[in-house]
């Protein structure tokens, strides 16, 4: 059974959505509030399916629904934020990229047999975003 909590210190924010403190081992991820809920409830599917096979991201708690926007509650993983470290010690900007590039590979490197793959996903999304007309010496593309 989930515990209402209320979000605590927003500790970041993105372009789909902002992340609080919930508790003391929780943080929420709190969508802007014109995300689609349906998005919301696959992110949390897809780093739950991830999660369980053994993929380097935190453990999601449940769905909820705060001041009519979506959010995903997920542990709080204590530690420094890769890109606020890239930009506060630059010289050290090489080692971390190389382990953010690790971190990526590792992640990209797995197969999980429920989830779809990125590439077919963005592939759909294009398809169905986009419309190309080809008209001798031009290209047009309709977004």
């Amino acid at each position: 059974m989930a515990i209402h909590r209320s979000k605590g210190k927003m500790i970041s924010r993105g372009r789909t959505a902002e992340i609080f403190l919930w508790g003391d081992d929780r943080v929420l991820k709190l969508f802007l509030k014109d995300f689609p809920a349906a998005e919301a409830t696959y992110e949390a599917w897809v780093t739950r399916t991830a999660y369980d096979a053994g993929l380097p991201v935190p453990a999601v708690d449940e769905v909820v629904s705060v001041e009519g926007r979506q959010g995903i509650v997920f542990e709080y993983i204590n530690g420094p934020i890769l890109t606020t470290a890239m930009i506060a010690r630059p010289w050290k900007f090489p080692e971390f990229a190389r382990s953010m590039a690790e971190l990526h590979a590792k992640v990209h490197s797995c197969e999980v047999p429920n989830l779809p793959s990125r590439k077919e996903e963005l592939h759909s999304k294009i398809q169905g975003q986009v419309s190309i007309t080809v008209i001798p010496n031009r290209l047009y593309l309709e977004l």
